[in-house]
């Protein structure tokens, strides 16, 4: 890495993981996590109202996901989906219109 290369923030390495791998999968690989750490306390730490919680985090998250890759599967079906490489904040430009269609 030379001087000049920047270390991206947390968001902006969120950013590039939502866009290789998409926001359904990413949010199914978090409740993934969730279940994990509700089994985990339940097993070694004998937490478990702290595991219910992180089960409910992990159903959560999993009905999210769900809903994610359903309305993408629609976006894509009528060609309005198109993934976005950089954050669009509050007052910041908008991106080129795509000129494809």
């Amino acid at each position: 890495m030379s001087p000049n290369d920047r270390v991206p923030t947390d968001e902006e390495a969120l950013e590039e993981l939502v866009d290789d791998y998409g926001i359904d999968l990413l949010l199914e690989a978090i409740a993934e996590i969730c279940h994990h750490k509700a089994e985990y306390l339940r097993i070694n730490e004998h937490d478990g109202r702290s595991a219910k919680v992180w089960d409910l985090r992990g159903r959560s998250l999993t009905a999210l996901a769900s809903k994610a890759a359903f309305f993408a599967s629609v976006q894509e079906a009528h060609g309005l989906f198109r993934r976005q490489s950089k954050f669009i904040r509050p007052g910041s430009p908008s991106l080129p219109e795509d000129d494809s269609s």
